[in-house]
């Protein structure tokens, strides 16, 4: 069902005049995608959720080490989805900067945030920020970082995680702009590991992370032609998966319209595939089917 503009505005501003955090820019290329793609380190303050941490970029850390445009719908979706932070278990795929990570844990969740090997310096870097420390240790939260690997080449490193800050399946699973495909030249491939795309990878990973209580929270930007990457993955997510919620940010002919909706089955994703467009960002909620 359409929605309106106002019942999905996000809540994320950044005071770095060079980033474009408050337009949420729609369009699919990946310049546009990013909401920092300057050269260059640079530190940015980040309102998210409530609080306000900073982050540094990196272009040198290739696709990571920028702020994606998606994370300011899901951060807006999380807060409109009745997400408690206090005390959550929280595990975060694919972090990048960790925008979302530490904003999570300033409000006190308990997260541990991951990203493959050669983002994690940076990671790391914006995890031992002084003052980001400062608010996660006020308001109770914790903020742990691990590398991992998609698919079954991080299966060990999967077990391993359900310990980290407490035991057992994390509450929350979250993952931001995590399917695409790796261009020619990324950090992936210099690390020996370029799929064609990382929806199956990625679908691994979720299917060992995500227990029968965890709720899963996805954001993608639609960056493939009539978004066909992301719908695929999708529709390899509800065999496991019932979407329970679900906001596409869409254009139309007066502007920005809202969608709202669940997902439980295959003709459910054809429905919503013939509506999607270079641009439109989906967010979705998630459960695993019951047995």
């Amino acid at each position: 069902r359409p929605g309106t503009n106002d019942e999905s505005t996000p809540s994320v501003r950044c005071t770095c005049p060079l980033c474009r955090v408050d337009t949420d820019t729609h369009t699919g290329d990946m310049t546009s995608s990013l909401l920092t793609s300057q050269a260059g380190a640079h530190v940015h303050l980040v309102d998210m959720l409530g609080a306000t941490v900073s982050v540094g970029t990196d272009d040198r850390f290739g696709e990571g080490g920028n702020i994606w445009s998606a994370v300011v719908r899901l951060a807006a979706f999380m807060e409109t989805s009745d997400v408690q932070l206090p005390d959550t278990r929280i595990l975060e795929l694919g972090s990048g900067t960790g925008v979302l990570a530490l904003a999570c844990a300033a409000k006190g969740a308990h997260v541990v945030a991951t990203d493959a090997p050669w983002v994690m310096e940076l990671l790391c870097l914006n995890a031992e920020i002084a003052g980001n420390q400062r608010q996660i240790a006020a308001m109770g939260g914790s903020l742990l970082t691990a590398a991992l690997l998609w698919g079954a080449d991080g299966d060990i490193d999967c077990e391993k995680l359900k310990g980290k800050g407490g035991e057992g399946e994390f509450d929350v699973v979250c993952a931001c702009e995590c399917v695409y495909a790796m261009e020619g030249g990324s950090l992936g491939e210099i690390f020996g590991h370029s799929p064609e795309n990382t929806s199956a990878l990625l679908m691994h990973t979720l299917e060992r992370t995500c227990g029968a209580k965890t709720r899963l929270f996805i954001a993608n930007r639609m960056r493939s032609e009539s978004g066909v990457l992301e719908m695929a993955f999708v529709r390899e997510l509800v065999r496991v998966f019932d979407v329970i919620n679900l906001q596409m940010t869409a254009k139309g002919e007066a502007g920005e319209v809202v969608y709202f909706g669940k997902i439980t089955s295959v003709a459910d994703v054809d429905r919503l595939e013939g509506s999607v467009s270079l641009g439109d960002v989906l967010v979705m909620e998630c459960v695993r089917k019951k047995v």
